[in-house]
């Protein structure tokens, strides 16, 4: 069977009665331009039914007939393909000869089994409609393989420009695309053994086009519920408003799989273009505005089955900040760079990802590689998050070190991208900037005075004095210097997140982590007191790009005492407080003679009769994915969310020092390794450092809310007597 469309490159679908047909050994779909072709081979009886093709809304059908042991191919007609007579020099498909009774190719047709008399399992339903308004008829059969007549008031409907009749399944529907006033009457839809009618009242376009709209809306919904299943709405939509040539995110998560939504703007279906995006994730549904204009305000709604939800969209910037016709229209200000991009250092075959801030949520940037600019496909990925624009490099080489530029416009920002494992495995080190280059001394104090007869060696090849290396020897000392060598100092690294005090219960474990300015290849040193503290077994020492962690796997109560974390001339330093547990004193009071005592390591000797062991402690939670700092103007809503491994039992979240609840400001969620927080209808007093704790992991961000000149008017009428609040 075949179809030929208008356009080519269009994706189109093939369905028997109402089952979506896949390729295989005996169906073959093929398309070649605008003609999509559709192959069944070996046919059997029961392989006849609707068979429909449908492509971006527009769809046709023909019915299949299956009559006997060979069935042929015929365009997009309805096909009955006879069974071939067993007359002479009639031969099978093999070629082995005549067809007769006996011979294995021959299937004799199979006896018609008497069919129940057809019903209607869903009839029309009566439909109120505006003028110009499209309406659609729908009912349902028991069987799909019945042809019917569509009536109106008696006279038989024929397919023309303001009527459409489809079949689908066993569905049946009557669609008059512009109605008017004289298509009102009864409608009847005539499948020989039964019937089914209804009446279509056609309303005039003033007075009631919403209500109408808003019925047609409801009828969709009863047509395309499929039975069974009661969708519901988890997560509703949200109102947003923006300011006039910003972005707009609408998001609706269902309680189902695989559930068809559509999306309406005012009653229209909205339809994906170059400023609308629509996305399905899961059971998450977004509607994405790429650039709102003033006429995109109203009423956004989501419709999935049985189940819908209502939003508006505000634009700010039509009338509120309209000028005068005197003044001249004001010029928008220029991007600027509030974050950024920092240098990065990421494990070879990992992903990296560099990171800006922009002052303007529509700002368009590019991503250069050195002079190269880069564009989105399996490597790169880059996204715009609000004011964060974002570069991901997937399965980071070592080809990939560069200086990587992010290109605002107005304003640039550029950063080193390295690849650990390429120095590691290659033997090389990334170029150093020239500027950066300083001669580098190395000094040795031999056992006398005379230092003639040392040899200064680099990589097995001998040095001499002379070029860039040059020899002092002044008394005892002997000192060797190599020129254009990285300075330990090549920048001033300091503690942008410093340590946090950590309390816990022996023999639970120790997380403590820093964060630094940029990434060093130095690795740095970490204290507990004054004894240094080595990556081992029973502590785990880890950098990713800026940020350096300490695992302590495993506490005693007399390691009680100060962390420190040192690299150049940075410190931090925090307090480590661990509580004996006590339980272990009882027992040992309850033991008394025994003579079992745990050692000051805190573990148990190995002498301890097994049916006294402690269940093995659990395994601890580590941040896998930190809290991101979020801004977001007022009456907005921003979603915070952090990784936990494993995934943590409970989680507590605190806006600076204080414990948050679930209400109707704060929405949390823990869905395995993920937890989020949501702030809905964001105010200045939102503003502040949010943090997310599990267990002795914990991750800190801020945020920030960018005030209205309106909102902030009404905040400083609500804040009298407080600190002042101030907007331009």
């Amino acid at each position: 069977m075949e179809v030929e469309l208008s356009h080519a490159d269009v994706e189109g679908s093939w369905t028997r009665d109402g089952l979506r047909l896949q390729p295989g050994p005996t169906c073959q779909l093929a398309v070649r331009g605008p003609t999509h072709t559709l192959t069944l081979l070996a046919l059997r009886p029961q392989d006849g039914g609707l068979i429909a093709f449908k492509a971006e809304g527009v769809h046709t059908s023909a019915r299949l007939v299956v009559t006997g042991a060979w069935a042929g191919r015929d365009p997009l007609q309805n096909a009955i393909a006879p069974v071939p007579k067993t007359a002479q020099g009639s031969r099978c498909r093999q070629g082995c000869g005549v067809l007769e009774p006996a011979d294995p190719c021959f299937s004799p047709p199979a006896p018609a089994s008497p069919e129940l008399p057809v019903r209607f399992s869903r009839p029309l339903q009566d439909v109120v409609a505006t003028e110009k308004d499209k309406v659609t008829l729908e009912c349902e059969l028991s069987r799909p393989n019945v042809d019917v007549r569509w009536l109106k008031d008696g006279v038989e409907l024929r397919v023309c420009k303001t009527v459409g009749i489809t079949a689908q399944g066993a569905c049946r529907s009557l669609i008059i695309y512009r109605c008017e006033l004289g298509d009102q009457g009864v409608y009847v839809c005539d499948a020989h053994d039964a019937q089914s009618s209804a009446s279509l009242k056609v309303q005039a376009s003033w007075g009631a086009g919403r209500r109408a709209a808003a019925l047609c809306v409801r009828v969709w919904q009863g047509l395309l519920a499929a039975p069974g299943r009661n969708v519901q709405i988890v997560r509703p939509l949200e109102d947003v408003e923006v300011m006039e040539k910003e972005g707009a995110t609408f998001s609706c998560e269902v309680s189902l799989d695989e559930v068809p939504a559509q999306w309406f703007w005012e009653g229209s279906k909205l339809r994906p273009s170059d400023n609308v995006r629509i996305r399905q994730e899961g059971r998450t549904y977004t509607l994405v505005y790429r650039r709102v204009l003033s006429e995109d305000a109203g009423e956004i709604k989501f419709v999935a089955e049985n189940a819908e939800s209502r939003a508006q969209l505000r634009v700010k910037g039509s009338a509120e900040c309209r000028p005068s016709p005197d003044l001249a229209a004001p010029t928008e200000l220029p991007v600027t760079i509030l974050r950024p991009l920092r240098d990065k250092i990421a494990m070879e075959k990992h992903r990296g990802v560099l990171e800006c801030q922009v002052s303007r949520a529509s700002a368009q940037v590019q991503w250069f590689k050195g002079s190269a600019e880069l564009r989105p496909g399996p490597k790169y990925e880059m996204v715009s998050d609000g004011l964060y624009r974002k570069l991901v490099i997937s399965e980071v080489q070592p080809e990939d070190e560069d200086t990587y530029t992010c290109d605002a416009g107005d304003v640039k920002t550029s950063a080193q991208f390295f690849v650990e494992g390429a120095r590691r495995a290659g033997g090389q080190r990334s170029p150093v900037p020239r500027e950066e280059l300083r001669p580098l001394p190395f000094a040795l104090a031999l056992g006398n005075g005379h230092w003639g007869g040392c040899e200064h060696a680099s990589r097995g090849q001998g040095l001499f004095p002379g070029g860039k290396a040059s020899l002092q020897g002044r008394g005892r000392p002997s000192h060797w210097t190599t020129g254009d060598a990285p300075s330990p100092t090549e920048q001033s690294i300091t503690i942008v997140r410093g340590l946090q005090d950590v309390t816990v219960m022996e023999p639970a474990p120790a997380w403590f982590e820093c964060e630094i300015s940029i990434p060093s290849v130095r690795p740095p040193k970490w204290l507990l007191g004054k004894t240094v503290l080595h990556a081992g077994a029973d502590v785990g020492v880890e950098q990713e790009g800026t940020v350096h962690r300490l695992t302590l796997r495993r506490t005693c109560s007399t390691m009680t005492g100060p962390v420190h974390f040192t690299i150049g001339k940075s410190r931090s330093t925090a307090r480590l407080v661990v509580s004996a547990r006590r339980a272990a004193a009882d027992g040992e009071a309850r033991g008394g003679g025994s003579g079992v005592r745990a050692p000051r390591s805190g573990r148990l000797a190995a002498a301890l009769p097994s049916s006294r062991l402690r269940r093995p402690p659990d395994i601890p939670v580590v941040l896998t994915r930190p809290l991101e700092p979020k801004a977001g103007r007022e009456l907005q809503s921003v979603v915070l969310s952090c990784d936990f491994k494993p995934p943590p039992k409970a989680v507590q979240w605190y806006r600076e020092d204080t414990p948050l609840a679930p209400s109707d400001k704060f929405k949390m969620r823990l869905a395995g390794h993920m937890a989020e927080l949501r702030v809905l209808r964001l105010t200045p007093a939102d503003a502040g450092v949010y943090r997310c704790q599990a267990g002795s992991a914990q991750s800190s961000a801020e945020v920030t809310v960018e005030g209205t000149e309106r909102g902030a008017q009404g905040h400083r009428e609500g804040l009298s007597g407080r600190r002042p609040w101030r907007a331009c």
